[in-house]
């Protein structure tokens, strides 16, 4: 007999316990996991703090996200989209980043370079480009921060 798996609580100062989602309705909180190795890296090191902020946002993306890539291309209708289908898959828009409040509706410029140094410190990649899809861009999470060097 399998034992169940004992969920994590969060303790008082880490978590209220529960979100409001833009509609109002109350969901579960969520928490972006970042190791010691990856905030000691010299990848992570050299991104500006906007930058290292904007990760943790994505990360965060990984459980607390409404929509997923693999719920929006699923198998039967997308067969050649397998990567996309990825737990590592996510989106991150422009309207995502303005609601973390680390942007202005004038920074979008600064918003797609902070992207695209993520992708150089090999943090994230691009695994569908949306503007050549008219459809959202899909990312993914990548391990090639560890072999990156300053």
């Amino acid at each position: 007999m399998a034992k169940k798996r004992q969920q994590y609580k969060p303790r008082a100062f880490e978590s209220k316990g529960k979100r409001k989602k833009k509609s109002g309705k109350e969901v579960a909180d969520t928490f972006a996991m970042v190791f010691l190795t990856m905030l000691e890296s010299p990848a992570y090191k050299d991104l500006t703090t906007r930058q290292q902020a904007l990760y943790i946002w994505i990360k965060a993306q990984l459980c607390g996200a409404d929509r997923h890539p693999r719920i929006d291309y699923p198998e039967q209708t997308y067969p050649e989209y397998e990567e996309i289908r990825k737990d590592t898959s996510f989106y991150f828009s422009w309207a995502n980043a303005l609601e973390t409040g680390l942007y202005t509706k004038s920074m979008q410029k600064n918003f797609s370079c902070d992207m695209q140094a993520l992708k150089n410190h090999g943090l994230i990649d691009i695994v569908m480009n949306g503007k050549a899809h008219r459809k959202r861009t899909v990312y993914k999470y990548s391990s090639e921060w560890q072999k990156w060097n300053i």
